[in-house]
């Protein structure tokens, strides 16, 4: 998780871009205490903080994830699974 508040967490972030720039997700997933306050009570933070900036990035990050899946599944021939 990112603290944007921090320079530690700032300098971490600008030499993973200069060093992964093309592997890293551009949104960088935000210190959000209502994610830590979900997973101890065991719910799943779409049902109790919908609006939450850490479930925000996530669902893009998911949404980019399923969009490179169809992506890539296009690209195959047909009746090849691997």
């Amino acid at each position: 998780m990112y603290d944007r508040r921090t320079s530690a967490a700032q300098g971490s972030l600008k030499i993973l871009e200069e060093k992964y720039k093309k592997w890293l997700w551009r949104l960088p997933v935000p210190v959000d205490t209502k994610l830590r306050e979900a997973s101890q009570m065991g719910v799943p933070i779409s049902l109790i903080y919908p609006q939450s900036r850490g479930l925000y990035v996530y669902q893009q990050f998911l949404t980019y994830l399923l969009d490179s899946e169809v992506e890539d599944l296009s690209r195959r021939e047909p009746g090849v699974l691997i």
